[in-house]
């Protein structure tokens, strides 16, 4: 068994939606003011 490949895949996918978000996020709080 090896999940390290599916592991580190996991975790950039998941730091990817998270800059996605973050930068969604300061754009619409950038829009408001």
């Amino acid at each position: 068994m090896n999940i390290s490949p599916y592991y580190s895949h996991l975790t950039l996918l998941s730091f990817d939606i998270f800059c996605h978000l973050y930068i969604f996020v300061s754009r619409q709080v950038y829009m408001k003011t």
